[in-house]
């Protein structure tokens, strides 16, 4: 390659570099559905997130295994199947029920369950557990060797998987009645990177945050935690308290797509577009 090709070269990259502000305003104005989604995604599926310290937590103290991870995985790759089943067959018996209705849906549920996250880490005669006393007939159960965590763990991501599928296929939906079919698979795909990135980007940032908080001063603010009520499992155990924290982290990270919702249904009533779920349209 010649010089004046590479000096060419360079020249054109720090041109789109220049013009990359003004180009992405523009495509902010006039794709502002598309921007709205990537918001909504980007804040529905981001909060800082302890999952491999969470399960070393599980794995030492609550007796968890790689045998029981896996399965509640595999249960979970299944449960994601059927709840994309059980939407199609309830967005048809419901059609009134709009697409905004169902997220605000997904973050009242989130608010409504982020008490259960504290199961993992309270103790076995803790008050709470009196709330899901029982016991399954010896030849009934197929783990029989599984604590109450684990059998806790599988129910509530089962259960919580069922009522979350809407957030992920209704922006996908969304961006279908709303972007130009010339560049749908683009968009899609686009989409679809973000949530992925999006859940690499928690787990760093979460591994970032648990690194700080046992160091000065952040640590003053785990001890003071640690002797307020918000202390559910009632433990001075370090490691507890921050995973305690984090789980009110996510509380208020679960409130902050509902601002987003409301932008985008106000610029799709604008736009006049209608989504269809997959009801029949009417006669």
């Amino acid at each position: 390659m010649k010089w004046a090709d590479i000096q060419g070269a360079i020249r054109d990259g720090l041109h789109r570099l220049r013009s990359f502000p003004t180009a992405f305003n523009e495509f902010r104005r006039h794709n502002r559905p598309m921007w709205l989604l990537i918001l909504f995604i980007f804040f529905w599926k981001f909060s800082p997130s302890v999952g491999y310290i969470e399960r070393s937590y599980l794995i030492d103290v609550r007796g968890f295994s790689a045998e029981s991870f896996g399965i509640i995985l595999a249960v979970g790759g299944v449960t994601f199947f059927v709840c994309v089943l059980v939407y199609a067959w309830f967005v048809r018996q419901f059609p009134r029920t709009h697409w905004y209705q169902y997220l605000y849906a997904m973050v009242a549920l989130g608010v409504i369950s982020f008490p259960l996250s504290f199961y993992l880490y309270i103790d076995p005669d803790h008050s709470w557990w009196k709330l899901f006393e029982f016991s399954l007939p010896e030849q009934l159960n197929p783990l029989p060797h599984w604590n109450r965590y684990q059998w806790f763990r599988l129910m509530v991501q089962t259960i919580l998987g069922f009522a979350t599928i809407p957030a992920f296929i209704i922006p996908l939906t969304v961006a279908g009645e709303t972007i130009n079919l010339a560049y749908a698979g683009v968009s899609y795909a686009f989409l679809m990177s973000l949530s992925n990135a999006t859940n690499m980007f928690e787990g760093v940032v979460g591994a970032g945050l648990y690194n700080v908080f046992p160091r000065p001063p952040l640590n003053r603010l785990v001890d003071a935690f640690g002797h307020t009520f918000l202390n559910i499992a009632d433990t001075v155990d370090q490691r507890t308290l921050i995973l305690q924290i984090f789980v009110y982290i996510s509380l208020f990270f679960t409130l902050l797509p509902i601002p987003f919702i409301m932008m985008l249904r106000r610029e799709l009533d604008r736009r006049n577009v209608k989504i269809n779920l997959g009801q029949k349209p009417r006669a």
